[in-house]
C-alpha cells in the first residue's frame, strides 16, 4: 500500500530501467511519396476555413516487444495552422519513452528538407516520481501549403514489467490489467488513418470494443493483426456541458481475456467481473483483517449507548482527520527522507501511523466499521468526470478510486472517508450515479451508486440592498453554499492561504455582478470543515446599477444575473448536456428605493417547469420595498439530445424572466402631477 500508489491501485507507475529491452535506433527513415491530391488539398471538408489538415496518420502497436510506432502528415493551410509544427510527443515518467524520431518539411513547390534540429525534453506534470513528459521540437515552415511529416516510436515495459508492482501480480490474473486504445479522432480532419495491432503472448484473447466510428467501418483481423482504417474523419468539436471526452470521441479500446477461466462466457461479461471480484475480495479481506488494536480503536472511539448512526459518524470523522498524503504538499526526496513515512502493508499499520493515501484510508474505515460490528465493504467506482464504467470492457483498469460502502442496520451508506471535508452521507458528484465493484467475502457484484439529488447543492443568496439616487446599489449579501457547493469550494481553494481563499470568494460574488462591482468579504467561513454548510457574508457595492430616467429609476431586481452568460444559445448541438450534477440556485432579494422614490411597476411573475428542471421567479412590494424571489432547480445531470430543444427555451424564459425590469418613481414627480 504504497504512497506511489496514489489511489489509482489497479494502475501504479514505479519504473526500473533495467526492464526494457534495449532499443535500436532508426538510422535511415524511407519516406513515402506524398500523393497529388494530397498536394493539392487546400480546405477541410464540411469545415472551410480549417487551420490545418492531417493528409494521413499510421499508427502500429506490437505487444510482443512493448513498442507503439506513429507517424503524421499535416499540411499547414493558414497562418494559424503553423503552430502543428511545433509538435511535442507525450510519454509517462518511468513507463514509456520516446525514441527514433525523424522528421521533415515540404515546402509548397514539393522539396523535401529533413529535420536536423534540436530536441528537449519538457516536463508537462510532475507529481512525485512519476509525471508525464513531452519530446519537444520545432520544424521550419516557410508559408502556408507546407507539409510537416514525423515519425517515432515509444517503447513501454511488456506487461509483468516494472511498470506493474509485485502485489498486483500477485492480486490480479496475469491478463488483467492490459489495456490500450485507439484514438481516432484527433483535433483536426484526417483524411485518412491506418491503425494496426500485434496481440502480445499474455494468454487470452484480445477483445475490443469501440464508439462513434461510422457504420460499416469497424477493427478486423487480418494475418494476425487487428487493423482498421478509417477515412475523412472529422475533427473532434468540443461543447460546453458535454460529457468525458472519452465517451464522445472516436475510439477502440482494447482488452484481454482469459478464455480459460472459470466461468468464461463469449458473449457476456458477468463471469470476468464474478472472477475479478473474488480475487480482489481475497487481497482486501488480508489487508482489513480484525486485529485487537482496530478493536480497540473503534470502541474507543464512541461511547456504548450511542445509536449505530452515531457510532458510524464518530469512526468516520476519526479517520477523516488522518492525514491523506495525497492531499500534502509534494515533498522533495531530502524532505521524505528526513520524515521517514513507514509504508502501511495493512489497515492496522495505517492506524498505527496515522497516515495514508486514500486506498489506505478508505480500507481502515472499512475494517473500523467491521470491528464495531457493522457491514462495511470496499467498493471500486470509475471517475465520471473521466469516463463512464462500461462492463463490456473488462479489464479493471476502469476502476479508479475507492468508497466505502457500511449499512447501520437501517441504511445504507456510500462514503468517501478520505476525502478532506467530505459530510458524512455525501459523495463528491464525480462517484455518484455510477458503477462499481462492491468486494464480499463470500460475494463480489456490480453495484449501482445512487444518483445525485438537486437537494444536495444548493446555493442559497439573501441580500438586502439600497439604492441611491444616482443609481448606485449598495448592501449586504449572505451565501450559504450547501451539500456538494460546499465541498466543491473547500477543495478547489485548499492550497490557498487565507488571504487566496478570501480572495476566490470575492472574485467569485463580483463575476455574477455587473462590471466595477465590489464585494468584500466580511466574515471568515469555516473552511476546514466537514460541515454541510459554508456561509460567506459580503459587503457589496454596484455603481449605477439603477438607470435615472425621467425622475424615475429603471433596474432589474435579479441583481446576480445582470451580467449572466446564459447557456445554450446554439441551435444545434453535437452531444448530450451533462451538468455534473443537480442543484438549486435560490435568491431572496430586497431592494429599498431612495429617499422620496416609491415603486411604480413590478415584473411579472414567471413560473417554468419541465422534466429537467423548473424555474420560478415572483415580486412584491412589500411596505416599500422591492422583494424578489428566484429558485433555479435543475434534477437532472444527463439531458439527451432529444431534450436540448425544450432545453434552450426553457433558459430563454429564465433569461425574459430575470431580464425584467421595475420601475422606481420620484414622489416629487407624484406631487407635481
Amino acid at each position: 500500500m504504497k504512497r506511489t500508489r496514489r489511489l489509482v491501485v489497479l494502475a501504479i507507475l514505479t519504473f526500473v530501467a533495467s526492464a526494457w529491452p534495449s532499443p535500436a535506433k532508426d538510422q535511415s527513415p524511407e519516406w513515402q511519396p506524398i500523393p497529388l491530391e494530397e498536394m493539392a488539398v487546400k480546405d477541410c471538408p464540411n469545415d472551410p476555413g480549417c487551420s490545418a489538415i492531417i493528409l494521413y496518420r499510421e499508427e502500429n502497436d506490437d505487444n510482443l516487444v512493448g513498442t507503439t510506432v506513429e507517424s503524421y502528415r499535416i499540411k499547414i493551410l493558414t497562418e494559424e495552422g503553423k503552430k502543428y509544427a511545433d509538435v511535442e510527443i507525450p510519454s509517462i515518467k518511468g513507463c514509456s519513452r520516446v525514441t527514433d524520431i525523424v522528421a521533415r518539411t515540404i515546402e509548397p513547390d514539393g522539396k523535401a528538407v529533413d529535420f536536423s534540429g534540436d530536441i528537449f525534453e519538457k516536463t508537462l506534470m510532475q507529481k512525485g516520481g512519476s509525471g508525464f513528459l513531452a519530446e519537444s521540437f520545432s520544424l521550419p515552415i516557410l508559408g502556408v501549403g507546407s507539409i510537416i511529416e514525423y515519425r517515432y516510436k515509444t517503447w513501454w515495459p511488456p506487461y509483468g514489467g516494472s511498470c506493474v508492482s509485485s502485489w498486483m501480480l500477485s492480486a490480479l490474473p496475469r491478463t488483467a490489467l492490459l489495456s490500450d486504445s485507439w484514438e481516432v479522432q484527433r483535433d483536426l480532419f484526417t483524411r485518412r488513418a491506418v491503425f494496426s495491432t500485434r496481440p502480445g503472448n499474455q494468454g487470452g484473447v484480445l477483445a475490443w470494443t469501440w464508439n462513434g466510428l461510422p457504420p460499416g467501418v469497424e477493427p478486423f483481423m487480418d494475418h494476425g493483426l487487428i487493423k482498421l482504417e478509417v477515412r475523412n474523419v472529422p475533427a473532434f468539436q468540443r461543447e460546453e456541458f458535454m460529457p468525458p471526452e472519452e465517451e464522445v470521441r472516436e475510439r477502440v479500446r482494447f482488452f484481454h481475456v482469459d478464455s480459460t477461466a472459470k466461468g468464461f462466457k463469449k458473449d457476456s461479461s458477468d463471469w470476468y467481473w464474478k472472477n475479478l471480484g473474488e480475487r480482489l475480495s481475497e487481497y482486501e479481506e488480508r489487508l482489513s483483517r480484525k486485529s485487537k488494536a482496530l478493536e480497540q480503536a473503534a470502541s474507543g472511539t464512541f461511547d456504548a449507548k450511542d445509536s449505530p448512526d452515531v457510532k458510524l459518524r464518530k469512526l468516520y470523522a476519526r479517520v477523516q482527520k488522518m492525514r491523506n498524503l495525497e492531499y500534502e504538499r509534494e515533498r522533495t526526496e531530502v524532505e521524505e527522507k528526513r520524515e521517514k513515512l513507514k509504508e502501511n502493508h495493512d489497515a492496522t499499520e495505517v492506524f498505527k501511523h496515522g497516515y495514508g493515501d486514500s486506498y489506505d484510508l478508505t480500507l481502515l474505515f472499512v475494517a473500523l466499521a467491521r470491528s464495531a460490528g457493522f457491514e462495511a465493504h470496499i467498493v471500486w467506482v470509475t471517475r465520471r468526470d473521466l469516463m463512464f464504467f462500461a462492463p463490456a470492457v473488462m479489464t479493471p483498469r476502469q476502476f479508479t478510486d475507492v468508497l466505502a460502502e457500511v449499512n447501520d442496520g437501517s441504511t445504507t451508506y456510500y462514503l468517501a472517508p478520505a476525502l478532506p471535508f467530505c459530510p458524512f452521507g455525501l459523495l463528491p458528484w464525480e462517484f455518484t450515479g455510477v458503477m462499481g465493484m462492491r468486494l464480499g467475502k463470500k460475494e463480489s457484484n456490480l453495484i449501482e451508486i445512487p444518483s445525485p439529488r438537486s437537494e444536495d447543492a444548493v446555493i442559497k443568496r439573501e441580500a438586502k440592498f439600497q439604492v441611491d439616487k444616482d443609481g448606485t446599489v449598495r448592501g449586504d449579501l449572505q451565501v450559504v453554499f450547501q451539500g456538494r457547493e460546499a465541498l466543491k469550494r473547500r477543495l478547489d481553494n485548499r492550497e490557498q492561504d487565507q488571504s487566496g481563499k478570501r480572495k476566490a470568494l470575492e472574485d467569485e460574488v463580483e463575476g455574477e455582478l455587473p462590471l466595477g462591482a465590489t464585494a468584500e468579504l466580511k466574515n471568515t467561513p469555516n473552511w476546514d470543515s466537514s460541515e454541510a454548510e459554508f456561509t460567506a457574508e459580503f459587503a457589496l457595492t454596484i455603481p449605477k446599477f439603477a438607470i435615472p430616467m425621467q425622475r424615475r429609476l429603471l433596474l432589474s431586481p435579479a441583481v446576480f444575473q445582470a451580467v449572466k452568460k446564459y447557456p445554450f444559445q446554439t441551435s444545434k448541438r453535437l452531444y448530450p448536456v451533462y451538468l455534473h450534477f443537480p442543484y438549486q440556485v435560490i435568491d431572496d432579494v430586497t431592494i429599498l428605493p431612495p429617499p422620496g422614490y416609491t415603486i411604480e411597476a413590478l415584473p411579472s411573475e414567471v413560473k417554468e417547469t419541465m422534466a429537467f428542471g423548473t424555474y420560478e421567479v415572483a415580486y412584491e412590494n412589500r411596505d416599500g420595498a422591492l422583494h424578489l424571489h428566484r429558485k433555479l432547480v435543475m434534477q437532472n445531470s444527463m439531458i439527451l439530445l432529444n431534450l436540448y430543444s425544450p432545453l434552450r427555451v426553457f433558459f430563454d424564459k429564465a433569461r425574459a424572466g430575470d431580464e425584467q425590469e421595475a420601475v422606481l418613481k420620484s414622489e416629487s414627480m407624484a406631487q407635481a402631477k
